[in-house]
């Protein structure tokens, strides 16, 4: 649930903010990347080399990540700022939006408010992203559970950190592994910390309203201890979902062996729906 992938994005002054040009146009196609559990869409970036040139690439990112008084009490008003923030762009649809783990439920979210305010939606893409009915139940991941969710990030699992599982020791081995994500720093990576949090309980509170349109479903299809997951929750919320497996797990769908059989068909899909 956690969408976590390593990531070898560079680190500049804008790389933390809620609206991330991963790939800028002034005009024409873009698609919408929104976060996964930690808030950061640096992990979309593998998309870009398969992606048609034109097409603009953004990334939503949390705010929590920079301001911790700005933290969102729910899906619901996170996925209004990111209306926001998409329209602050490109004013009015086609829209083309895609989202990893609880970014597609926030994706979800975002669409069925585009459709509400009378714009289209071309596409929407779900990258293993389940509904919050599954998880509902669940307990919530703590601090630790959070911390081993940035690890999976870097690529890393816990074994990497030397004694007492903690932001200090994570942050010790991501520099010794000379990953991006060291250059963030303590106080960043704590934020991290706080954010898959605040995602994993707000995306268990969600309550789900219909889109009235299509998803495209990308699986991680090798057998995982979260058995309950079924992409199948979402017909209550979907018109209808195309599926696609990968040969993989949930956290290594932005791999680039995953990223490019998803830009594959992306950069198809995409060449379809010109604006």
């Amino acid at each position: 649930m956690y969408g976590t992938a390593a990531t070898g994005a560079p680190v500049t002054g804008d790389a933390l903010d809620v609206l991330l040009a991963l790939r800028h146009r002034d005009e024409g196609p873009a698609l919408f990347c929104v976060h996964p559990a930690g808030g950061l869409s640096w992990c979309y970036t593998g998309l870009l080399r398969h992606l048609p040139a034109e097409v603009a690439v953004y990334g939503l990112q949390a705010r929590g990540l920079t301001d911790p008084a700005s933290r969102p009490a729910s899906i619901d008003e996170m996925a209004d700022d990111y209306v926001r923030q998409i329209r602050a762009v490109r004013p009015h649809g086609a829209y083309r939006l895609l989202g990893w783990s609880v970014g597609g439920v926030i994706a979800h979210a975002v669409a069925v408010r585009l459709r509400d305010a009378g714009e289209p939606v071309d596409l929407l893409v779900l990258l293993d992203a389940y509904p919050g009915d599954q998880w509902r139940d669940l307990p919530t991941p703590d601090e630790s559970d959070a911390l081993r969710a940035l690890l999976h990030m870097a690529g890393q699992d816990e074994s990497v950190v030397a004694g007492k599982l903690s932001t200090e020791a994570v942050l010790a081995a991501l520099r010794r592994d000379g990953n991006a994500l060291a250059g963030l720093g303590a106080d960043t990576l704590s934020a991290i910390v706080t954010v898959v949090v605040d995602n994993a309980r707000l995306m268990r509170e969600h309550r789900h309203r219909r889109y009235d349109g299509d998803a495209l479903f990308f699986t991680a299809a090798r057998p995982r201890p979260e058995h309950w997951l079924d992409r199948a929750g979402w017909a209550p919320y979907l018109r209808r979902v195309t599926n696609h497996d990968l040969d993989c797990l949930h956290p290594q769908m932005m791999r680039p062996d995953a990223l490019a059989v998803i830009g594959d068909l992306l950069a198809r899909r995409l060449a379809a729906r010109p604006d």
